[in-house]
């Protein structure tokens, strides 16, 4: 309940939504080039920017400069 008994519930506000700010913040770009050193580093660290590039008409395009061979655990014998 939302209120002493017998009065009536108390309209609950939804919160506002977020402000899309993000895309107001970068620079316009016709391509877009990420260079990471391993898979999976555009997708955790790059992952929003990336895509309001993207949102905004950009060309984006990816570079990493390993597979993430190093990270397989107990394989790391077959990389000497």
């Amino acid at each position: 309940m939302n209120g002493p008994r017998g009065a009536a519930p108390r309209a609950v506000r939804p919160a506002p939504a977020p402000r899309r700010r993000t895309r107001q913040c970068l620079p316009r770009a016709g391509c877009v080039l990420a260079v990471c050193a391993h898979p999976d580093d555009e997708s955790f660290g790059l992952g929003a920017v990336l895509a309001a590039f993207s949102g905004q008409g950009a060309r984006v395009r990816v570079l990493c400069f390993t597979h993430g061979e190093a990270s397989t655990l107990g394989q790391t014998s077959r990389l000497r």
